[in-house]
């Protein structure tokens, strides 16, 4: 999975289905708790263990636990919680500012990091949601079966990505009104993924809401990272939409203070249990490696 000119074409993230093989959702911490009165739609046996009881007519002999079996002289049967179907909605931001890069491609970094989750998500049975942002509008691709509509959502992808030609200012505004309408198309129990460089995220009330769905859903956040982030580039100036500014030593610093700032805004709210932060940086090798650890263990040589 290279960050190259061809990252955001279909054929290429049709080809991720391979690499999405082995990937999990289901193994991670949210699949645990209950949300609200029941346990939305189940998928068959899981792995968890939820009783022990005594042998029926028709229990699967491999459940058979041994041990109590041993110690009460009476047969029993471990009963193992069934998987949860996942509800799970993938906000992509394709933000201007990720065509701001030194290292790598961050557009493509969105693009590839969507495309294997949608493939993994697909492989689970589960329902997937796709939030495409752009500062021009919020493409929302709802769940629906078919392979014929996954596709669509795939090219939706692909054909907003590449829309991006230029980098211009962020639109912060546009941001805002497209995280609360995110926020709330959401229900308890979802899961929800952000996949962006939270360059456009600099108003109080979009952290606000980002602590909102934090406490009424399972969020994780993907944060997209490139070295121009952390320091500033050596030119005489710079440019933010219409203005220019001068690169000074104090300009370079605000810049560094202002990437911390938000990387560590980001963490924090991980403090809630139901909140995950994940960093993807275009200049580690291979820049993958992290969401593969996430996902579950890598398949790729």
């Amino acid at each position: 999975m290279y960050l190259d000119a061809e990252a955001y074409q279909l054929p290429h993230l049709l080809a991720l289905q391979a690499y999405a093989r082995g990937l999990s959702l289901h193994h991670l911490p949210y699949q645990q708790p209950t949300y609200g009165q029941h346990a939305g739609g189940l998928l068959g046996r899981g792995m968890e263990l939820q009783d022990i009881r005594a042998y029926q007519h028709g229990d699967d002999s491999r459940l058979v636990d041994w041990k109590v079996s041993a110690r009460t002289g009476h047969l029993h049967t471990r009963v193992l919680a069934p998987e949860r179907e996942l509800s799970v909605r993938l906000w992509v931001d394709l933000s201007p500012s990720h065509l701001f890069a030194q290292a790598g491609n961050k557009v493509g970094m969105n693009v590839l990091t969507a495309a294997l989750l949608a493939w993994t998500i697909r492989q689970q049975q589960d329902k997937l949601h796709v939030y495409l942002h752009q500062p021009q509008e919020l493409q929302v691709l709802l769940h629906q079966a078919s392979q014929v509509h996954f596709i669509h959502q795939l090219e939706a992808l692909s054909q907003a990505a590449h829309q991006l030609t230029q980098v211009e200012a962020v639109d912060t505004q546009a941001w805002l009104r497209h995280l609360k309408y995110f926020a709330q198309q959401s229900r308890q129990g979802d899961v929800l993924v952000i996949i962006s460089d939270f360059h456009a995220c600099q108003q109080e009330e979009s952290w606000t809401w980002l602590r909102l769905l934090s406490q009424s859903a399972w969020v994780v956040l993907v944060h997209v990272r490139d070295p121009l982030d952390a320091h500033a580039p050596q030119v005489e100036q710079v440019t933010q939409g219409k203005s220019y500014y001068k690169m000074t030593a104090s300009l370079q610093h605000q810049w560094r203070h202002y990437f911390h700032q938000q990387g560590e805004r980001l963490k924090a709210l991980t403090q809630h249990p139901h909140c995950h932060y994940l960093a993807l940086d275009t200049d580690a090798d291979p820049w993958w490696q992290p969401l593969y650890a996430w996902l579950g263990p890598s398949r790729i040589n």
